[in-house]
């Protein structure tokens, strides 16, 4: 297959020489389990062993590698086995264990780090990357191998521990920002260190503090965590390279199936409004909620489109019959505020907004939205400003779609999917799972299942299941069971997390489990592309006009375009950064839209090895940036994955990444997923579960999610004694 079939992903391709290894490095074992610390003083025994690196197996205990020839102290009461790099446990010690090992010493600079890592992963940090008003919180991206191999970048924040407020006993893990090999590592006490002592902060703390790519140009692309990963492996490579049998790089996957789908116009969201009342009332008599109501009920009633179609906003006191919008806080946010969700009746359908997050809530305690300018009959606008009609404002139209949603939950009936999706969609079963909490004796599996039938009727049937019970012949028990066979432990939360659910086609049982693994750019030809116009880059310009000069007598070039760079670029000599050559030319009206001027730009790129313009948007850098758009099936190494990517132009910035969702049969074929997936994709082109974008998960999932919680609030509701 061809570059423009494959997908690049963060799975590493290469091997390690453990033979080599063996020559410089021994390594060893230390039992390690029970409560954190205990763990911890297991941790510290390791570390006074002069360890270089380890990193931490659940269950199984601290891994370290040690210099070769040096006489380990092993401390009383611990249990420590020495191990061969070729002939370790391979039922629980694996290759990327070892891995992660030399990953743990691997910079960003063209060395390794200057001295051992004693943190257990690899957490790299520079000092643009502190934050607050007084500089006291930093972040890091940690650095991890998983099993499969797969290199995942997460950020991770720490902050100043003399600032931050003391929990209960417990003693928070100490850290040190090293600043000669920019890493956060644990603070052992034993190494004189002037700077700040920290602690790790909350896991939700600047988590998009990084951009996952940058392509604009390539100090951004640097900076990204793709860069970032690049810059890592290149570095394992070649730091390690004498302990590397076959070099790593990004895996690139087998493109199976492509996807490309238009989504349905939005105003049919609208056209199911017309003619009724949409009310919109507080849930208390509280300040916040009813200006965020009362701001709510102002913005819509401005719609020109809501006019059109005759949709009355009424600002009610509480819910009405027909649809509703009840503003109330989050009571999920904070434990002082009583919950006031009201569920929804077959009278009464009622989507929530709250006041934090919808109000965008402040920390003044001010109500920031809307932050989008609207017509009013008063005020027009400022004048040239193209302004959306309120009802197509995203958040807006979003409360429009789940209010559709809710109303066919009460109905029992699809309304707004067309005939060809219900004829993929009665294809399916659908199940859910959500682990409740578990006891010592039992874990508990709350299994909801969704058929839709051709007609578009919604067949839910929900049951709890004690997975430790082989007994419960239901059929949710039974499906339950087939999956929990498949998950290992499946008694451990973590087994669970990335289910994301299963489904039943053909008599065929399939589930979905979210990856670590995410889709990648083509990272050697995009770097390659990008530092032809780096803006950092020394030029002569000089020897540029030189050049201009020379091509003014190739055929196929057009001179007079040539003449016009040469006479702006006059005054320009000796050695200047490419990005004053780039700014002096886009001052001057030049663009690089037509292809005269195209031909120009990659004739000096065949001269000098730079230019003034390379485009990646262009047919050249499709197949660089593939995996990150739209709807494709991948072949992994042993089942089939998807991605669910930008449905139309990607950016030059994107914040987060594709992942990969793994779909594996239980008992079932896997040379079935080809033949099934287009009707299993096309649930995925809906407009009504994230506005504007393709799902991640097939559409019946929503409704899955929306049914729980439909139960649960009307649970709630009977249990305050208040009618449903």
């Amino acid at each position: 297959m061809n570059d423009q079939e494959m997908i690049y992903t963060n799975q590493l391709a290469g091997n390690l020489s453990y033979a080599a290894l063996s020559g410089d490095f021994q390594l060893g074992l230390l039992s390690a389990k029970g409560r954190e610390d205990e763990l911890g003083q297991q941790r510290k025994a390791l570390l006074g062993m002069h360890v270089l690196s380890y990193t931490f197996i659940p269950g199984i205990g601290y891994l370290g590698v040690f210099k070769a020839g040096e006489v380990l102290r092993i401390p009383s009461a611990t249990t420590f086995e020495r191990l061969s790099f070729e002939e370790r446990p391979a039922d629980h010690i694996y290759a990327n264990n070892i891995l992660q090992l030399l990953l743990n010493l691997v910079s960003l600079e063209p060395v390794p780090l200057t001295d051992s890592n004693l943190s257990g992963y690899l957490y790299l940090t520079r000092g643009e990357w502190q934050f607050g008003r007084d500089k006291d919180g930093q972040f890091a991206l940690e650095a991890k191998i998983d099993q499969a191999q797969t290199l995942e970048l997460r950020v991770v924040s720490f902050f100043n521990e003399a600032l931050m407020p003391k929990k209960g006993t417990h003693q928070a893990s100490h850290w040190v920002w090293n600043r000669i090999n920019n890493t956060i590592e644990r603070y052992t006490g034993q190494r004189s260190s002037s700077s700040t002592i920290l602690v790790r902060g909350n896991p939700s703390d600047r988590r998009n503090a990084l951009s996952f790519l940058n392509f604009q140009e390539l100090q951004g692309f640097e900076s990204s965590k793709v860069g970032i990963s690049k810059r890592l492996v290149d570095n394992l490579n070649l730091q390690f390279k004498r302990y590397i049998r076959t070099p790593f790089s990004f895996l690139a996957m087998p493109e199976v199936a492509h996807i490309r789908r238009k989504l349905p116009k939005v105003d049919t969201t609208w056209a199911q409004f017309a003619g009724q009342t949409l009310n919109i009332y507080p849930a208390s008599d509280e300040a916040l909620c009813s200006e965020l109501a009362k701001r709510l009920a102002d913005v819509m009633k401005a719609s020109e489109t809501l006019k059109q179609l005759r949709v009355e906003i009424a600002l009610t006191a509480t819910a009405q019959s027909g649809f509703n919008l009840q503003v109330v806080r989050d009571a999920r946010a904070n434990e002082t505020i009583s919950e006031q969700y009201e569920p929804a009746s077959r009278d009464q359908v009622i989507q929530h907004v709250t006041v934090e997050n919808f109000g965008q809530l402040n920390p003044k305690g001010e109500l920031e939205w809307p932050t989008f300018a609207y017509k009013t009959d008063e005020n027009t606008g400022k004048s040239g400003h193209k302004q959306k009609d309120p009802a197509e404002q995203p958040e807006i139209l979003k409360l429009a779609q789940e209010l559709l949603i809710r109303k066919d939950l009460l109905d029992g009936k699809l309304n707004m999917v067309a005939p060809a999706l219900l004829a993929s969609a009665s294809r399916f079963c659908f199940y859910r799972f959500t682990r409740l909490e578990p006891s010592k004796e039992d874990s508990k599996i709350l299994v909801t299942s969704l058929k839709i039938t051709p007609e578009g009727q919604l067949l839910f049937n929900q049951k709890q299941v004690n997975i430790a019970e082989r007994e419960d012949h239901a059929h949710l028990a039974k499906v339950c069971g087939m999956v929990a066979s498949q998950l290992g432990n499946s008694y451990l939360p973590s087994a669970w997390r990335f289910i994301e659910c299963a489904f039943e086609i053909d008599g065929r049982l399939y589930f979905v489990r979210r990856l670590a693994t995410t889709t990648l750019p083509n990272v050697e030809h995009l770097s390659e592309l990008l530092a032809v116009t780096d803006p950092e880059r020394k030029v002569n310009a000089d020897l540029l006009v030189h050049c201009l000069n020379q091509l003014r007598e190739q055929a196929g070039l057009d001179s007079d375009k040539i003449d016009q760079l040469l006479s702006i670029l006059a005054s320009e000599h000796g050695v200047v950064a490419l990005g004053q050559i780039i700014e002096i030319i886009r001052k001057a009206g030049i663009q690089f839209r037509s292809k005269g001027w195209q031909a120009i730009a990659a004739a000096v790129q065949s001269q000098l090895g730079y230019t003034f313009f390379s485009s990646t948007r262009g047919a050249d850098s499709a197949g660089m940036l593939s995996g990150l758009s739209e709807i494709r099936l991948l072949e992994t190494l042993n089942s089939y994955a998807y991605t669910v990517g930008e449905r139309q132009g990607l950016k030059t910035k994107i914040e987060r990444a594709v992942h990969l969702r793994e779909i594996r049969g239980v008992g079932a074929p896997q040379a079935a997923i080809p033949e099934f997936f287009s009707d299993f994709a096309q649930m995925l082109t809906v407009g009504f579960v994230r506005t504007g974008e393709y799902t991640v998960l097939p559409f019946p999932i929503k409704y899955l999610r929306e049914y729980e919680d439909l139960i649960l609030h009307q649970r709630k509701f009977a249990g305050r004694g208040t009618k449903s």
